[in-house]
């Protein structure tokens, strides 16, 4: 402004020296009016004076959102912000086009697209890779899985299932179990009728065990049919001819590989036997079916 006045007060005394007129000078215009001159502000107010409007800014801040959200305005206008975005999403084509799984043996596709609970044409930014992830990790083939948001509207799913180890019976009722003893499935125990049938409380948690131990003598292994979890400390195996073996709580992959060298050194099971009891580090004692015993007490005839 400063300038303009200037250029201003040089123009009109240049237009007064052509009429004639008297020139006023500087001094003489400076004495016919008073001069204001403005008061520069200390630097030091300025800071002040900031940090003033800040705190009164942030208290009305503090205070006008506590009662916007105790009156419900910004939990409203959160919802139709929440709505708006949604909206917006699918209109520049954040929605969900396509479903990849990755891995997928036996867990059943419909499954899968339960647990995800997304359709074709929802928007991509409402969904929640975090919560997929573990309600597809709820279903029994699936050991881990993982969940990717991949924009602009792709859903990849990649999935490592359990692998059957041994069929647990529970009174009428029969369930795939894995290495971990984690329940599988009970709709597909017919695919796997080599398993191992096992039962008895939390028999599923040591069924680890059971193979590390039928794997000591693996001529023998081939016979068993099945185990019984016995007191939540030992194992009894059925083989084939009905035979129980009853391994001990203690070291039973020693005992079981020595039953293998006693079976074939002495054929035991080409006898009348009912059980083998290896409870006894010291000894071996075996039953004999009620047939069995019947020839071993019959008096022998002469000849």
């Amino acid at each position: 402004m400063r300038w303009l006045t200037d250029k201003f007060s040089r123009t009109k005394s240049k237009a007064s020296a052509k009429k004639g007129g008297p020139r006023k000078t500087a001094a003489g215009a400076a004495k016919g009016r008073k001069q204001v001159r403005r008061r520069n502000q200390p630097k030091w107010r300025k800071p002040l004076m900031i940090g003033a409007s800040m705190s009164l800014l942030f208290g009305l801040t503090v205070g006008g959102s506590a009662w916007l959200w105790t009156s419900g305005i910004i939990s409203e206008t959160w919802n139709d912000t929440m709505d708006g975005l949604h909206e917006a999403s699918i209109d520049s084509g954040l929605f969900i086009r396509e479903v990849y799984v990755v891995n997928r043996q036996r867990t059943s596709r419909k499954a899968i697209l339960r647990a995800l609970n997304v359709q074709i044409g929802d928007s991509i930014l409402d969904f929640d890779p975090e919560t997929a992830r573990r309600d597809i990790e709820a279903l029994g083939w699936v050991r881990t899985a993982t969940v990717e948001r991949r924009m602009p509207d792709r859903i990849v799913v990649q999935v490592e299932e359990r692998k059957p180890a041994a069929i647990w019976q529970k009174h009428d009722q029969y369930f795939l179990v894995d290495l971990e003893g984690a329940l599988i499935s009970q709709r597909d125990v017919k695919l796997f009728p080599d398993l191992k049938v096992i039962t008895g409380d939390d028999a599923p948690k040591h069924t680890a065990q059971l193979l590390q131990v039928l794997a000591q003598a693996p001529q023998l292994e081939k016979q068993v049919v099945g185990a019984v979890w016995v007191g939540n400390r030992r194992w009894n195996i059925q083989l084939e001819n009905d035979v129980s073996v009853r391994l001990p709580e203690q070291d039973p992959h020693a005992a079981w590989k020595r039953l293998s060298v006693l079976i074939k050194e002495h054929e035991l099971l080409n006898r009348e036997i009912r059980a083998i009891d290896m409870r006894q580090p010291d000894r071996l004692v075996i039953r004999m079916t009620d047939v069995g015993a019947q020839r071993l007490m019959a008096p022998e005839e002469d000849t």
